[in-house]
């Protein structure tokens, strides 16, 4: 059987070639180059879908407090009671007069303890707490109400 050989005119023989390292490289590098392109690609689009879940929450919470307006005659949601201002900024004052606070709770640890603000003394229940969780969240919100 005769083997097929080009002679050095042609340039190529049908004999096995090996792949060289630069080969390889410009091979690894073109397949990380389309990797991070379709990555990107895939990111801009995702983006866009967080925009939109985003969207749909505000106008969630936007419709909750408009249906709260709405059954409270005009009130918008707050933490405080309507008779704060009647102790005239005073923690003290208020809970001998007027009454306790309602609790502030912030959230819940991931062993199950509660976070919150409680103000004890007064007319209140003895719980931890004092008038110093009145300065750190009830001022504030008397200000910005």
């Amino acid at each position: 059987m005769n083997k097929i050989h080009f002679g050095p005119t042609t340039g190529w023989s049908c004999g096995r070639r090996a792949v060289t390292i630069v080969e390889v490289v410009v091979g690894t590098l073109c397949v990380v180059l389309i990797v991070g392109v379709l990555s990107g690609a895939a990111m801009m689009m995702r983006g866009g879908n967080g925009e939109a879940v985003s969207y749909a929450n505000l106008a969630a919470i936007h419709q909750a407090h408009v249906s709260y307006a709405q059954a409270n005659g005009g009130k918008q949601w707050s933490a405080h009671l309507d008779n704060f201002g009647l102790a005239g900024g005073s923690c003290s004052i208020y809970v001998a007069t007027i009454g306790c606070p309602p609790p502030q709770i912030a959230g819940l640890t991931a062993s199950g303890g509660l976070w919150g603000y409680w103000i004890a003394g007064g007319l209140c229940p003895p719980v931890p707490g004092n008038c110093g969780n009145w300065q750190g969240t009830y001022q504030i919100l008397l200000r910005l109400n």
